[in-house]
């Protein structure tokens, strides 16, 4: 037969699927990526990007950080790359501004989250020296000795400085009932710094992953049949990215 008869003798009929939502879930992010880069390299893209906003929209963030740039922060530092996939730092800080406004995280709630994202650079920026207080200059006991640092964190997370400082030299343990508080040295008091800006980093990244699937979820779009409490089964597929 002629190709169009061939066609309409052995035509079939395709079902056409629809995507009904989506589910993001983290693994294995490299928090070690936010404390330390090695040379030619850069730590997350958010960091640049937030520090290539207008000098006016840092400053509602954070007063402190309107003029701020990279060098500002140890844990980000002097790049001579400010140009990813053909859009330098501040377009794509405008870029992701747009994306975050798609799952409701503007306004407030987008000050809010990168104050957060402030809390880890200004962690970054606490230096750790012996306590002077202590005789002969004792090293397994430590201050925070960047006092206008410590000062900024302060005004940045609402937390007296006192506190803070507490938080970070000190260590709590309890012996058979008895509450003990060591001090610590600045190696551990570092290291313990670290661990905490990665952590809250890990935090602003699942609290992130949370809102798009609250966004983007299909029990919450579709009216999904549900088996003995359960979602009924449906087709899915899956998707790694790389961040």
């Amino acid at each position: 037969h002629p190709p169009h008869q061939t066609a309409k003798e052995y035509g079939r009929e395709i079902p056409s699927c629809h995507l009904a939502g989506s589910l993001c879930t983290t693994y294995l992010l490299e928090k070690s990526r936010v404390v330390f880069h090695g040379e030619g390299e850069r730590t997350y893209h958010i960091f640049y990007q937030l520090l290539a906003a207008p000098p006016a929209v840092k400053a509602d963030i954070w007063e402190p950080l309107r003029d701020c740039t990279c060098e500002s922060f140890a844990y980000v530092g002097y790049t001579d790359t400010t140009t990813i996939e053909g859009r330098s730092d501040s377009e794509a800080w405008e870029h992701t501004v747009d994306a975050l406004s798609t799952f409701g995280i503007e306004g407030s709630s987008l000050n809010i989250l990168m104050r957060a994202l402030c809390v880890v650079l200004q962690l970054g920026n606490l230096t750790f020296d012996f306590d002077p207080a202590v005789p002969d200059h004792h090293e397994d006991q430590c201050v925070i000795s960047s006092t206008e640092e410590l000062e900024k964190l302060s005004d940045l997370m609402g937390i007296s400085e006192g506190d803070i400082e507490a938080a970070m030299t000190t260590r709590v343990n309890t012996i058979r009932g008895e509450t003990v508080t060591f001090t610590l040295g600045s190696s551990s008091a570092r290291d313990g710094c670290k661990a905490l800006a990665k952590e809250i980093y890990s935090c602003i990244f699942d609290v992130l992953v949370q809102k798009i699937n609250e966004f983007t979820s299909a029990e919450a779009n579709y009216d999904i049949p549900r088996i003995n409490g359960d979602l009924a089964h449906h087709h899915h597929f899956g998707i790694i990215s790389l961040l």
